[in-house]
């Protein structure tokens, strides 16, 4: 898994900087822990002959639509979550369109819900997919580099960046 953590191609050393960037710049960061759908009824034979693994997605904390979360002693046990994921596809011969998703996740489902315009009964949102989670939790991780409480934080660099804004607008004054 460590030549191709998010199964892109990034190893596990590009992928651990970029998330460790991210938490820098916004405080926090997460890992998901995802899998590919798979056809019912394949077998761990039939994944395993398609390649199909467990594999990392890295989302930045504006991704994360929602976390919730009971405490239980020692470990936040995540409930529920909603990640928003936005794609480009193509649109007709040469174009292209932005495509807004949001999957959530408990510990026994998972649905991905789409923008669809048209649909005016959810809100301009509908199913395009959901299922069991045979994992029985949520495989999210978050990466604090500024921890407040659970699943909170705050950018470490923000006092700098606002020392370094003072400063600039100090200096540029006529």
């Amino acid at each position: 898994l460590i030549a191709n953590i998010d199964n892109t191609g990034r190893n596990l050393t590009s992928f651990s900087h970029d998330i460790f960037t991210d938490a820098m710049n916004d405080g926090i960061a997460y890992i998901l822990v995802d899998y590919p759908i798979v056809k019912q009824g394949a077998t761990v034979a039939d994944e395993k002959a398609a390649g199909v693994r467990p594999y990392f997605c890295a989302l930045r904390a504006e991704d994360v639509i929602e976390a919730r979360f009971e405490s239980g002693g020692a470990v936040e046990q995540l409930t529920r979550i909603r990640v928003r994921i936005e794609t480009t596809e193509p649109d007709g011969e040469f174009g292209e369109k932005l495509v807004r998703r949001v999957k959530v996740i408990t510990p026994t489902t998972y649905q991905v819900w789409i923008e669809t315009p048209d649909n005016v009964i959810n809100n301009g949102w509908s199913i395009e997919s959901e299922g069991v989670n045979t994992l029985g939790e949520v495989a999210l991780v978050p990466v604090y580099a500024g921890r407040i409480a659970p699943f909170l934080a705050t950018p470490p660099l923000e006092d700098l960046a606002y020392l370094n804004l003072r400063h600039w607008q100090s200096q540029s004054r006529s």
